[in-house]
């Protein structure tokens, strides 16, 4: 578990009103674009750390976010990229993170628009 704070950026988020779709016959579902963010900004985690930090315990965790970008829409997108994949509803984590509740701290901070989404991850 790195002591360090681990810092990597992703392509913005996507809104929690757009990352799933009611379908018929099957409920709640990933849209296509979402499924797509997931492996586009997985990789860009993975080119940035091999391997990947994980972490057992809490976390605490530190955003910079564009303007522009709703202050809490994105990260229900990020840790469902962060957490640990399960069998059904998420196939495409990358288990640096156990689990969302394993958040301890979260930081919010506004960043010019031209800035890059930044994470970063710390043991708490």
């Amino acid at each position: 578990m790195p002591k360090e704070w681990v810092v990597f950026t992703i392509p913005k988020p996507f809104s929690a009103n757009k990352t799933t779709a009611n379908v018929p016959g099957k409920g709640r579902v990933k849209t296509a674009d979402y499924r797509a963010w997931l492996e586009e900004a997985g990789w860009a985690i993975r080119l940035q750390y091999s391997p990947l930090p994980q972490y057992d315990g809490d976390v605490f965790v530190d955003i910079d976010l564009p303007r522009g970008m709703d202050i809490d829409n994105p990260q229900k997108a990020l840790f469902d990229l962060l957490q640990m994949p399960q069998r059904r509803r998420l196939k495409q984590g990358l288990g640096i993170i156990r689990d969302d509740n394993a958040i301890d701290h979260l930081t919010i901070r506004r960043v010019p628009a031209e800035q890059p989404f930044t994470v970063r991850l710390r043991a708490a």
